[in-house]
């Protein structure tokens, strides 16, 4: 059977553990004025605003088998984050932080994750006004991630949950992976974006001290640069989401799909 079958309205999986949307630009002066301008349009989707100081602002994934992935800005002075929290929209874990350099929303998925469509709407709305803004701001990069998470019996042959099979190379009798770690960066030359694919398999102990198998699927996908973004100050809201949505998120939601057996999805994400 194909694959085909699949669309967004009836793969409801339960696996994902965060999805973050980020835009980093140069050329601004002052965020300010724009937070304050964003601030009544902000009111539908969060309930709180703060100001966050920080010295160097890390985007940190907490899962164990991701501690190691860590992104850092340096940045030598105190800056300014404005973060929106308190979402209305599905998880209210989830939040937006905008600073002079860049603008990042951190989606928590569990039993109330929406998908991802609004959220690349509140960023491309982002995206549309902080370019109005001032003539010299210029986006450098536009990227989403999506983490996904299975936990199994450590009796589970994993093989017959991701296609690329990710199982043990060495089997003998005084040898158990602890960990093993795979790792594809491709272009995608259909849609002129680059994808970094991180798969790990581990055992750990679960809540109750069992001991299971645990798989994390990390996908990031980017565009890099003014011409590869495509994105500039005459760009249409419409269109900046177009770019967010068919250039990023739709290859994301393909390579999901490309990731898992058809058998595996079939029992349990598929929804016809």
């Amino acid at each position: 059977m194909s694959k085909d079958k699949y669309t967004r309205q009836n793969v409801k999986s339960d696996i994902m553990e965060k999805v973050l949307i980020r835009v980093d630009y140069e050329g601004v002066s002052d965020i300010a004025q724009l937070i304050i301008k964003l601030k009544p349009k902000w009111l539908d989707s969060f309930k709180s605003y703060q100001k966050v100081t920080n010295n160097n602002y890390n985007i940190n994934v907490t899962d164990l088998a991701l501690e190691k992935r860590t992104i850092s800005i340096p940045d030598p002075e105190r800056q300014v984050i404005h973060r929106f929290s308190g979402c209305k929209l599905g998880n209210p874990n989830t939040y937006m932080d905008i600073s002079e350099r860049f603008a990042y929303i951190d989606i928590s998925a569990g039993a109330n994750y929406i998908g991802t469509q609004c959220f690349t709407e509140i960023m491309a709305k982002y995206i549309h006004e902080l370019l109005k803004t001032d003539p010299f701001i210029r986006l450098t990069r536009v990227a989403i991630r999506k983490i996904d998470r299975v936990i199994v019996n450590h009796q589970t042959n994993t093989d017959d949950i991701i296609e690329q099979p990710i199982s043990q190379v060495y089997v003998t009798q005084n040898r158990v992976p602890l960990k093993k770690h795979y790792s594809d960066i491709m272009m995608l030359t259909d849609v002129d974006s680059i994808v970094n694919i991180e798969r790990d398999l581990s055992l750990i102990k679960d809540r109750n001290d069992i001991i299971v198998k645990q798989i994390i699927l990390d996908m990031d996908i980017y565009k890099q640069g003014e011409k590869q973004i495509g994105i500039s100050r005459e760009t249409s809201m419409d269109s900046i989401k177009n770019v967010l949505e068919s250039k990023l998120n739709d290859p994301l939601f393909g390579l999901y799909i490309e990731s898992f057996k058809e058998s595996y999805i079939d029992a349990n994400f598929y929804k016809p």
